[in-house]
């Protein structure tokens, strides 16, 4: 589940995550565009990372994306649509990097990047790794991988994927890297 506020003016609004009108009321019930409230999404299980993109909201999980859109490319609190992007899950949340508003992201089977479908336009993963390094990927231990941590250097456009596969010691530690990708 995500909240969202209601429309904020001051920094009181940040914790509004509820309607203004009372839903139960007989009078004035309507939840209004400006309102608070709760993005249920049923299927998506442990949610890592929500990444503003374009117009959309995605929401990564270890089961898949979904893009939370709203009509006009607006988000409204009584009108806005989920849709699941793919069913291949992020491994980490660190693992995602906007590279100049493209989004990058590990999962179990690879390296994936989202990009529209050339025929729907639609946003789609595409695995990165599956004709170049995936036996190199595949050999990355799964801690390893759930713990790595991606950046983006904009002046040399480039991603790096930092991990530690515990080849010394067998053993993975969070925030230390030995390799990079």
């Amino acid at each position: 589940m995500i909240f969202f506020t209601q429309l904020v003016d001051n920094k009181n609004d940040l914790i509004k995550c509820y309607s203004v009108n009372d839903i139960t009321s007989e009078e004035f019930p309507d939840i209004l565009p400006t309102d608070g409230g709760t993005i249920n999404i049923p299927e998506a299980s442990r949610i890592l990372k929500l990444i503003n993109k374009d117009t959309s909201l995605l929401v990564f999980a270890e089961n898949g994306v979904w893009q939370i859109t709203g009509p006009d490319g607006v988000f409204r609190g009584d009108d806005f649509s989920i849709s699941q992007v793919t069913n291949i899950g992020c491994i980490g949340a660190d693992t995602i990097v906007n590279a100049e508003g493209v989004i990058y992201y590990w999962g179990k089977g690879g390296v994936y990047v989202l990009g529209p479908d050339e025929r729907s336009g639609r946003l789609s993963a595409t695995n990165i790794t599956e004709t170049t390094i995936q036996t190199l990927y595949n050999n990355i231990s799964s801690v390893a991988k759930e713990q790595a941590k991606g950046v983006y250097d904009s002046s040399a456009r480039r991603i790096s994927w930092l991990y530690d596969n515990g080849e010394a010691s067998n053993v993975v530690y969070k925030d230390k890297y030995t390799k990079e990708l």
